[in-house]
C-alpha cells in the first residue's frame, strides 16, 4: 500500500461529486477534520475512493494510483465538499489514524460469505455478480479434500494480505490477482456498488457493507504486518452448508541469539468447538506442538490422533520435541498492538 508524499502542487484538492448524496451525508459531520481514504480506481480524472468501507466518486487532476493512501481533511466549498490533500510528516501518525477508521468497520470474512451465498440473495443477483461470488466459493480451502500444507501455503498467498506486493512485482501474472480475495472482492465491491444504486435494494445495499468491511478487515491485517514482525490473516475454510476460517498467525520471536518461531493456527467451525494448535520452533532444531479445546470430546480425538501425527512430523523430516494437549489456549497478538485504542473517538 502505497503513500502520497511529497511532489503534490500546493493544497491539492479533490472535488466530489454532486451525484453522490450518500456519500455527502456521511461527509458532512467530518467537516474540518482529517481522515485517511485509499484510491481503489482511476479512470479519466474520476477516481473512486474508500472511507472507512464506504465508496466516494470524486473529480481529480492528480496523478493518483491504484491503492495510494491519502491524508485528506474535510472542507467545504461554496456548497461543494472538497477533499484537501494533507502532507504527511509521520507515516505511523498516518497509520494510526487509518486504523482508527477501520476498527469499527470491519468484519469476519466468513460471515461476509455466509451471507454473499444465501440462495435468496443469489436470485436477487445478476449472473455477473453470481459468477464472482462463486468463484470465491470455489477457491476456499476445504478440509476434506486434498487438505494439506501446500493448499495452505496457496491459501496464504492468496488471502489478499499480499495483494499489493504482487500488483508492485515485475513479473506479476493475471492468473496471482484474480485467484487473490482482496482483488476479487474489490471487484465485487464494483458490482454490487453499481447494482446497489440501480435498485435501492436492502439486501444487495447490506452485502455491499458487508463485502467492504471484509476488504478492511484485510487491510487491517495488513497494517498489523507493517507494524509488527509476525503475519496475521484469516483463511476462509468450506464447510459443509457454511464457511469457516483457519486465523492464522507466523511470528519471529527473536531472543538475543536465539530464533524463535511460532505459528498458531485457529480453525473456526462455528457449530462445534473451536481448535487452536501452536507450533514453536526454536534454534531451527527443537519443535514443539500444543493443541487446545474446550471440548472434551474432541480432545480425546485429538490426542488418540496423536501417534499418527507424531509419524507425519517424521516424514516431513521434522523432529519433533512436545505433543501434547494444552489446558492454556494460544494467544494471538492483538492486532492493534500499535494504537492506543483508548483514544479513539466514535
Amino acid at each position: 500500500m502505497s503513500k502520497i508524499q511529497g511532489h503534490l502542487p500546493a493544497s491539492p484538492t479533490l472535488k466530489l461529486n454532486a451525484s453522490s448524496p450518500l456519500a455527502l451525508n456521511l461527509l458532512k459531520p467530518l467537516i474540518g477534520q482529517t481522515v485517511n481514504v485509499q484510491v481503489m480506481q482511476v479512470n479519466q480524472g474520476q477516481v473512486s475512493l474508500n472511507l472507512g468501507g464506504q465508496t466516494l466518486q470524486a473529480q481529480t487532476q492528480l496523478n493518483l494510483k491504484l491503492n495510494d493512501q491519502l491524508h485528506v481533511k474535510v472542507k467545504e466549498h461554496q456548497g461543494q465538499i472538497r477533499l484537501q490533500i494533507q502532507p504527511i510528516n509521520n507515516p505511523a501518525d498516518s497509520s494510526k489514524v487509518f486504523l482508527r477508521q477501520l476498527l469499527p468497520q470491519q468484519m469476519p470474512i466468513q460471515q461476509t460469505l455466509n451471507f454473499l451465498s444465501q440462495p435468496q440473495l443469489l436470485q436477487q443477483l445478476p449472473p455477473l455478480i453470481q459468477g464472482q461470488i462463486s468463484a470465491i466459493l470455489e477457491q476456499l480451502l476445504k478440509p476434506h479434500s486434498h487438505f494439506n500444507a501446500k493448499n495452505v501455503k496457496q491459501a496464504l498467498a492468496n488471502s489478499g494480505i499480499l495483494l499489493e506486493n504482487k500488483l508492485s512485482s515485475k513479473n506479476i501474472t493475471p492468473q496471482a490477482t484474480q485467484t487473490d480475495l482482496k482483488g476479487q472482492l474489490f471487484k465485487l465491491q464494483q458490482g454490487l456498488q453499481q447494482l446497489a444504486t440501480q435498485t435501492r435494494n436492502p439486501s444487495i445495499t447490506q452485502a455491499l457493507t458487508m463485502v467492504n468491511q471484509s476488504i478492511n478487515k484485510i487491510t487491517l491485517n495488513q497494517l498489523h504486518l507493517l507494524d509488527n514482525t509476525s503475519l496475521l490473516t484469516n483463511l476462509p475454510l468450506q464447510l459443509p452448508h457454511q464457511v469457516g476460517a483457519i486465523t492464522l498467525e507466523i511470528r519471529n520471536k527473536a531472543d538475543k541469539e536465539k530464533q524463535h518461531w511460532e505459528v498458531i493456527l485457529q480453525m473456526s467451525l462455528q457449530e462445534t468447538d473451536d481448535v487452536t494448535c501452536k507450533l514453536s520452533l526454536k534454534n531451527d532444531h527443537q519443535l514443539n506442538c500444543f493443541f487446545h479445546t474446550d471440548g472434551t470430546i474432541l480432545a480425546n480425538q485429538i490426542q488418540s490422533a496423536f501417534p499418527i501425527l507424531r509419524e507425519m512430523f517424521n516424514q516431513a523430516s521434522l523432529a519433533l520435541n512436545l505433543l501434547e494437549l494444552s489446558l492454556t489456549k494460544p494467544s494471538f497478538s492483538p492486532n492493534t498492538q500499535q494504537v492506543g485504542l483508548i483514544d479513539i473517538k466514535v
